[in-house]
């Protein structure tokens, strides 16, 4: 039965405000309970089912809740008349005797329908009897009444909805929803529960939450009320409760008083768990024993982002607005006039009450306008509090995305509405969302406030800012040991310092104060700050955060990536900032885009990924950043650093607001290309966000829209619709066909945008249909280029020309459509600008992404992608990585450098890039530069043996076809003269200190000696594009002047007089490095002198400003801009870039390839230079014991170096590759590893250690900058120090330049120069165990002391520790110079093959004895190969690397001159002049010997034995001087040798044994091979010497002449003769003429001969009968006494 004394309690006006009401205010609002003796109230609701969806949630628990405004829905059934049961039931929590039920209905009531009642077993539906059944229900409020009936369980079963009209075409059914379920009775026992089960209050204040009894309390009854939990935390966000309560006796309601605590309005949301127990005696708890509490932040968002007003009213009504209504009398009628906030404000005056069912409001539509630079949308509003509802739409897309408020407060109010917030309306549940890159406007409808004047001022769009903290005020420090406020944390104490300081920022007050401090944190170590909240937060509603971060650089970096990554964590979740969940994302420690070195740093919270360190438990760690319960953020700054960092942070905020993601979006090309005549097949492609298959069907509208083709002419007019079905597979795609026609012979390109609109997804690029230009000839490929580009030029507009003159870095373009809109000639990629899919294809497909905007405009000029491949394609992830130019120019194999450079330049082109900003021809004289590997080396000479072969390697051999898959367009730099800039200390740490610097030359020769030469070999390669350089050159004294701005040197010398005909483009912001004048002046100077394209990265549409404005003033002439334009496109016809502008991927699948990656091990072996082999250490055996240790052992990023993946590269495993360590590891399998040489030594034999520096480029390289140097680090010297003092050991210093090691070389054993080897580190390895040997030699110099530097080969001090050229090879000798005789022809081979056939070697290597003659065959060798063709410069090389061994073997301290010397004089064609040079420090002559005549005389032609007779010899040499010694032969018998004199004489007396008769003497001249010339040896002719008897003496010296007649009677005979010829033979005795004894002579020439006894007194005389020597002769006669 109905009770009409009970009327339905919910008008259909509130039930429409609760669809709409805002949460905040719903849940704040606290009702009247209803009537006492509901037992529902104390009950518990469960349902059949329950309504929860983008509508809301509505659970059973709503309809006994008291509370009118909220119900009960069991959702949606079949939309159709069928039968659809659903239940709703309350457990009473005790059996009652119940009489009547009250069923408060929403529209969706039920028209049939039982209440059934149950004791027991609600779960069989046998328990349950119908006590009232209802087959006509008409909504409304039922008030259902039955005798009495015993019951816990009381069920209102529904099986009948109605209808619902409002479609004309058929009624609609929906289900069921109950705002109340009433149960009324008498309850057997009291029943006590919580009067809601949520309560809601504002933190800050107390929250009421109210008990009730199922029926009033005959007596006092208690109840105890606890808090048991929630997310909220006791004494933080509320006080704890724990009270007993109390009903007085005939009461039915108390409550409890919860006290919260505010954290502000971005404080979390927070709950708190009340229970109920120990009910008194007279009571019984009900079914709702617990609640929750929700502690709701509250307030205005500190925000701090700006307004930009878009109408202020104060001109009056702007045009575009318009009114409407559904009748005149309540269409509003719009004027302006004075308002309180002050100015003028807008007044909508609705003169008539609206009946019901009137609508009306105004707009403002406008064409389609960007808003995306904003968050949102707001307005001022004056309001009246009375309680009426302000609707406003914004548009996009020719829809209306719906927002409301309600009119709760008087006076003025801000309205705002994040975009992000917006939903379509009608249909808040779409996808689709409000679009504010290209918004039409808005509406306000004043419907729901009625008659007045209603009040509007300042309607604009905001910025969405929230500062978590700006360092001002009061800060919040962390005290000491404490983790709440701002604190630094470390690995180790004091690693990172913190203050707050005084700083300025442009823009701010003048005392703006920051976050500042310090850091240096070694290598392996951590630290950084943080600040940790009191509370948690609520960020769930924002972006992003948004930091103002001071650069650590004092001048700013050359590329967009430079600098380390500073990490930045968000902590979120868990129960306080040290044991969240934690979430990084990274940014670059440089200057911002615009040139300061404060930048903003916005890092939306969608780029935050887990982090490896999580200190929070498993419950905390769920896996999604929602940061509804934010702590606070830290920054984590960089290790490793080489000295003290400083850092600044100012205003940490939120910005934005979150953009939750489409289900799915609806995408096309951006442009699609076609040929007038065709059909264009435009994709129409479907993703969804989670790639699961489209949970419903999405439809897109389509049709043709704006551009400079016509429909009817160009096209046939389009329109349709596209539906992808549930269940559509993300990525499904689908087809508009876009019909065009030919029309005229010649035509520009015309475009026709597509316009697409979807329901059920979002709609993502608009797509452009593009008629190709046609007819024009510079069109026709078969056309000579000069005229192609003289028909091209004669048809473009000054923009277009200016355009072409223009290159912008990707990351500097807000939208790829400005290529198009400007007309860009160029993009590039700085060092580490790469698309978001670092590969082959990812490059491939974002630079012909780039094309199609170039290829959309009128004349179709392709674009041009520059990149710096400077050693490889060396910014894409998994691409070939050589070894740096400094270690090619060690290698000296230009063969090896055009290969090198193909390979390059097929990768390079692979990826869809034809243009690389490569190789740089610089001569580096100073090794303190942080560009000084990008060289070849110091010697002019070495550059320009490379220069030609690095162009044709990069080009190919023809200039004008550049259009192959292997050949890209070359740029030679730095235009002129950067490698030789003058080093300045002072500028160390605060700039430069000699990168982009000054380069001082006595003249102009002296330039083009060292620094002009190298571009020559380049420009008769036909180099397309030169670089100038940042630096500047002064002449003689005079004042310097930028190369962006030498008009003598780029356009007189290097266009004029060398003949350049490619183009010049400048440097990274070339122009804006120039001194004085604004950037338009700069520009018009560059461009004036010479400057054909400019660079300007960020600032590329100020060039076209200036230089079109310049152009204007007569500043820039016409015909400068034509030349500078024609020559940029002949570069682009020769690339073939209008005949095929995209990318040719044909050799995609070879970018990183073995075969490439082959050819960098190439490289790299031969770039390795050994310096020093005691006892031939190297090569190592294979099966040798190992040690190795060095911090650039194990690290790929150190041996690549800077221009690696990013600008200056990085440490660590950055790209694939092999590291040195692997490389070795591979070779040989007994290797211990240790970095830091802490392991035990073990059973090694041999250590290796490699050491050297970690990557840098430019200028943030010059030592003295960023703690770089040419000293090894500590660490490196500790290795060394500890692994060469237990092994033999051999270091290679892997580094961009050399390193000091004297005072370590005693101890080291073998040294090898590595460089920059690039990623295959095998290399290394392969000539270190001799697989393939050492032959590379010194680019530059090796310092000695840094006090030296710079010092290069031909200063007039030159004492390195060791000399340009200077290399060690492991190959044999005999072997080297075999393998290249095979190679040549004529007489070079004869000269080669005479050295080899001459008796000069011992085994595979020179004799040491023979290395004169060795030398001067090498010499003559060396003549016939003279010059710098390349074959005949390389066999040369191989002739002079003999000399140079020998040289090398024998060379001291005082020679490094020479040997530095005859490597430039190799170097530069001269092989001849090198052996010359290098004989000199073996002294040995290479000058062809001279002819020599000797000559002899006798002093005397006929000599008595034992006389002295002199040789007189003279030695002639015509061009000679002969020195040295000649030797007398006696009957070919050499007896004496002399030195000659200078005039080349000599005196030489014979021996005195020449033996009697006659004799033949000669003198023999051995030559002199050290003379210079050196002198032949000869022979004399013969000269006759006669050698005669000579007279001896005989004596009877000791004889006794007076003897007694019977004494013996002895004659003693003595013969002498010359001295030391004792003469032989026989005496005879004479006695007075008779023979009266004889003897023969003893040795002594002496004889005894006895006379007869009865000899007496007699006249005795001796006879000496001679010999062959000595003429017989006779003694003095004596008188012999007898007595």
């Amino acid at each position: 039965m109905r009770r009409a004394d009970r009327p339905n309690p919910v008008p259909a006006g509130l039930t429409a405000l609760a669809l709409v009401m805002p949460l905040a205010v719903v849940a704040l609002a606290t009702p009247a309970l209803a009537a006492p003796g509901d037992l529902a109230r104390t009950g518990t609701a469960t349902a059949s089912q329950f309504q929860s969806d983008a509508d809301g949630t509505f659970p059973p628990d709503a309809a006994i809740d008291g509370d009118p405004a909220t119900r009960w829905a069991s959702g949606n059934g079949p939309d159709e008349d069928v039968p659809y049961a659903q239940w709703v039931q309350v457990d009473l929590g005790a059996e009652a005797s119940v009489d009547h039920v009250v069923l408060a209905w929403e529209a969706a009531f039920a028209a049939g329908y039982e209440v059934q009642v149950a004791t027991t077993a609600p779960d069989d539906p046998a328990s349950w009897t119908a006590v009232h059944a209802e087959e006509a229900g008409d909504g409304g409020t039922d008030d259902v009444t039955f005798a009495a009936t015993d019951a816990r369980y009381v069920r209102v079963h529904m099986t009948q909805r109605t209808s619902f009209d409002w479609d004309p075409a058929r009624p609609h059914w929906y289900g069921y929803s109950l705002f109340s379920f009433e149960v009324y009775g008498t309850a057997t026992q009291t029943a006590v529960a919580f009067a809601r089960s949520t309560t809601t209050v504002r933190a800050g204040e107390t929250a009421t939450v109210p008990l009730i009894l199922a029926s009033a309390a005959e007596a006092d009854a208690t109840v105890r009320v606890r808090s048991t939990g929630g997310t909220g935390v006791a004494g933080t966000d509320y006080t704890a409760v724990d009270e007993t309560v109390t009903f007085p006796a005939g009461s039915t309601e108390a409550s409890v008083s919860v006290p919260t605590v505010d954290h502000g309005p971005l404080g979390q949301v927070r709950t708190v768990e009340l229970t109920l127990s120990e009910p008194s005696d007279a009571l019984v708890l009900g079914g709702r024993t617990s609640t929750s509490v929700t502690i709701a932040p509250h307030g205005e968002l500190p925000d701090v982002g700006g307004v930009t007003v878009l109408d202020d009213f104060e001109s009056g009504v702007p045009a575009g607005y318009t009114t409407w209504g559904a009748s005149a009398p309540v269409t509003p009628v719009l004027s302006t006039g004075p308002v309180d906030r002050g100015g003028n404000g807008l007044i909508a005056t609705v003169g008539a009450e609206p009946a019901a069912g009137d609508w009306f409001g105004f707009t403002h539509d406008i064409a389609a306008t960007d808003w995306s630079a904003h968050d949102g949308f707001t307005f001022w509003f004056l309001g009246t509090g009375e309680g009426g509802e302000l609707r406003y739409e914004l548009k996009s897309g020719g829809q209306l995305f719906e927002r409301s408020v309600t009119d709760d407060t008087a006076g003025w109010r801000q309205v705002s509405v994040a975009f992000s917030q917006l939903r379509l309306k009608g249909t808040p549940a779409s996808d689709a969302r409000f679009d504010p890159s290209a918004s039409t406007g808005f509406a306000v409808t004043l419907t729901d406030l009625g008659a007045g004047a209603w009040a509007f001022d300042d309607l604009g769009l905001y910025d969405r800012v929230s500062t978590i903290e700006d360092a001002e005020g009061e800060v919040p420090l962390a005290e000491p040991g404490s983790t709440v406020g701002i604190f630094t944390w470390g690995s180790a104490a004091d690693l990172v310092r913190l203050g707050v300081t005084e700083q300025e920022r442009e823009g701010l007050p003048a005392d703006n104060h920051v976050l500042s401090g310090d850091y240096q944190i070694p290598s392996g170590g951590w630290g950084g700050f943080s600040q940790n909240l009191a509370a948690g937060q609520d960020w769930s509603s924002f972006r992003g955060i948004r930091l103002a971060w001071y650069a650590s650089q004092p001048t700013r970096p050359a590329s967009p990536t430079a600098g380390d990554d500073i990490k930045v964590e968000l902590k979120d979740g868990g129960p306080d900032g040290e044991h969240s969940e934690v979430w990084a994302a990274t940014f670059k420690d440089n200057w911002s885009s615009d040139g300061s070195r404060w930048k903003i740093v916005d890092l939306p919270f969608s780029q935050f990924t887990l982090s490896g360190y999580q200190p929070g438990d498993a419950a905390t760690r769920n896996g999604t950043l929602d940061l509804t319960s934010a702590w606070g953020y830290a920054i984590t700054m960089v290790p490793g650093t080489a000295t003290t960092v400083s850092w600044a942070v100012d205003d940490v905020q939120l910005y934005g607001s979150a953009v939750p993601a489409p289900t799915a979006t609806v995408d096309s090309d951006d442009v699609v290309l076609v040929d007038p005549g065709a059909t264009a097949q435009v994709p129409v492609v479907l993703t969804t966000t989670d790639g699961q298959p489209l949970p419903a069907d999405v439809t897109v509208d389509y049709a043709n829209g704006a551009g400079t083709a016509v429909a009817g002419t160009h096209y046939d007019a389009f329109s349709g619709t596209l539906t992808f079905p549930a269940g559509a597979a993300s990525g499904s795609a689908q087809t508009i066909e876009v019909v065009t026609h030919a029309t005229d012979a010649v035509d520009d390109a015309r475009t026709l945008t597509v316009d697409l609109s979807a329901s059920g997804a979002a709609v993502g690029t608009t797509p452009r249909v593009v008629l190709n230009a046609v007819g024009a000839p510079y069109l026709d490929a078969s056309r000579p280029t000069d005229e192609r580009v003289d028909d091209l030029l004669g048809r473009m507009t000054l923009a277009e020309k200016v355009g072409q003159m223009t290159q912008a870095e990707r990351l500097g373009l807000q939208s790829p459509t400005q290529i198009a809109d400007l007309g860009l000639g160029s993009v590039l990629s700085g060092g580490g600008s790469v698309p978001a899919q670092n590969t082959a294809a990812g490059w491939a497909d974002m630079v012909d992404a780039f094309q199609r905007q170039a290829l959309s405009t009128r004349l179709q000029i392709p674009l041009i992608y520059g990149v710096d491949a400077v050693h490889g394609h060396n910014n894409v992830v998994g691409a070939t990585i050589f070894p740096h130019n400094e270690g090619l120019g060690a290698a000296r194999d230009a063969d090896l450098v055009e290969q090198v450079q193909r390979t390059t330049a097929q990768e390079v082109r692979a990826t869809g890039v034809p243009w690389t900003f490569a190789p740089c021809l610089c001569v580096t004289r100073d090794e303190r530069w942080g560009r000084s590997y990008e060289s070849f080396g110091e010697d002019p000479a070495l550059v320009t043996a490379m220069a030609g072969a690095a162009v044709v390697g990069l080009q190919g051999t023809d200039p004008s076809d550049l259009s192959g898959p292997d050949k890209v367009l070359a740029t030679a730099k730095h235009w002129v003269g950067d490698g030789g800039t003058t080093y300045d200390p002072a500028l160390a740490g605060s700039g430069y200190p000699i990168d982009q610097g000054v380069t001082h030359v006595e003249s102009l020769d002296e330039l083009r000696r060292l620094h002009v030469d190298p571009y020559v070999p380049a420009l008769d390669a036909g180099v397309g594009s030169i670089m100038p350089s940042y630096s500047a050159v002064s002449v003689a004294g005079a004042d310097p002047i930028r190369m962006h701005e030498h008009g003598a040197l780029n356009t007189d010398l290097l266009k004029g007089e060398l003949g350049f005909d490619g183009f010049l483009i400048s440097d990274w912001e070339g122009i804006d490095k120039l001194p004085g004048g604004t950037y338009a002046d700069k520009a018009a100077r560059s461009v004036n002198a010479g400057l054909d394209m400019a660079m300007a990265p960020y600032n590329f549409g100020a060039f076209i400003t200036a230089i079109t404005d310049k152009m204007g003033s007569g500043d820039v002439a016409q015909e400068r801009v034509d030349d500078a334009v024609r020559r940029i496109l002949t570069q682009k016809f020769a690339l073939g870039l209008f005949d095929v502008p995209f990318a040719d991927r044909s050799l995609a699948a070879d970018v990183g390839s073995d075969a490439h990656r082959a050819v960098a091990r190439e490289a790299a072996g031969k770039s390795q230079v050994l310096l020093k082999n005691t006892a031939d250490l190297l090569p190592l055996a294979a099966d040798t014991k190992l040690y190795v240790a060095g911090s650039n052992a194990d690290d790929l990023g150190n041996q690549a170096g800077g221009w690696t993946i990013s600008w200056q590269g990085g440490s660590g495993d950055i790209t694939p590759g092999t590291s040195i360590l692997e490389g070795i590891q591979a070779a040989n399998s007994a290797v211990t590893y240790s970095e830091d040489a802490s392991a035990p030594v073990g059973d090694a034999q041999v250590g290796v250690v490699v050491v050297g520096e970690t990557p840098y480029a430019e200028g943030q390289g010059d030592v003295g900058n960023n703690g770089k140097s040419l000293s090894l680090s500590a660490a490196d010297r500790a290795a060394i120090d500890t692994v060469c003092g237990a092994l033999e050991c051999v270091v290679l210093v892997v580094s961009g330049r050399p390193q000091l090691v004297t005072d370590q070389l005693g101890d080291i054993d073998a040294l090898v120069a590595s460089w920059l080897p690039g990623t295959e580190g095998a290399g290394v390895a392969d000539v270190l165990f001799g697989t393939r040997p050492f032959t590379g030699r010194l680019p530059v110099s090796w310092p000695a002391a840094a006090d030296q530097v710079p010092v290069n080969v031909g200063d007039e001090t030159y004492a390195p520790l060791y000399p340009y050229g200077w290399g060690l090879r492991t190959d044999a000798q005999r072997d080297r110079l075999t393998a290249l005789a095979g190679t040549l022809t004529g007489d070079a081979q004869a000269a080669v093959q005479a050295v080899l056939d001459a008796p000069i070697w011992a085994g595979s290597a020179l004799d040491p004895a023979r290395t004169a003659q060795a030398v001067r065959l090498l010499f003559a060798a060396a003549e016939e190969l003279n010059g710098t063709e390349r074959d005949t410069a390389a066999a040369a090389g191989t002739v002079v690397s003999l000399v140079r061994d020998l040289a090398q073997a024998a060379s001291g301290p005082d020679d490094a001159a020479t040997t530095a010397d005859a490597e430039h004089a190799l170097m530069s064609g001269d092989a001849s002049g090198a052996v010359d040079l290098l004989a000199d420090v073996l002294g040995v002559s290479t000058a062809p010997p001279v002819a020599s005549t000797t000559t002899l005389s006798l002093s005397s032609p006929v000599v008595a034995f034992g006389n002295p007779v002199t040789a007189r010899v003279t030695v002639k040499a015509s061009g000679g001087a002969p020195a040295g010694t000649v030797q007398v032969l006696v009957d070919g018998t050499p007896v004496a040798t002399a030195t000659l004199t200078a005039a080349g004489t000599a005196s030489v007396r014979l021996p005195a044994d020449v033996a009697t008769g006659r004799h033949r003497v000669t003198a023999v001249y051995a030559g002199a091979p050290t003379a210079d010339p050196p002198v032949t040896g000869s022979t004399s002719a013969a000269a006759t010497l006669t050698v005669t008897k000579t007279l001896p003496s005989v004596r009877t010296d000791g004889t006794d002449w007076t003897v007694g007649r019977s004494d013996p009677k002895v004659v003693l005979v003595q013969v002498a003769g010359v001295a030391g010829f004792t003469p032989t033979g026989t005496v005879d005795v004479w006695v007075n003429g008779s023979r009266r004894g004889s003897a023969t002579l003893d040795a002594r020439g002496a004889a005894e001969v006895t006379l007869p006894a009865g000899t007496r007194t007699s006249l005795v005389l001796v006879t000496y009968a001679g010999d062959r020597t000595y003429l017989p002769w006779i003694g003095a006669p004596r008188l012999l006494v007898v007595r």
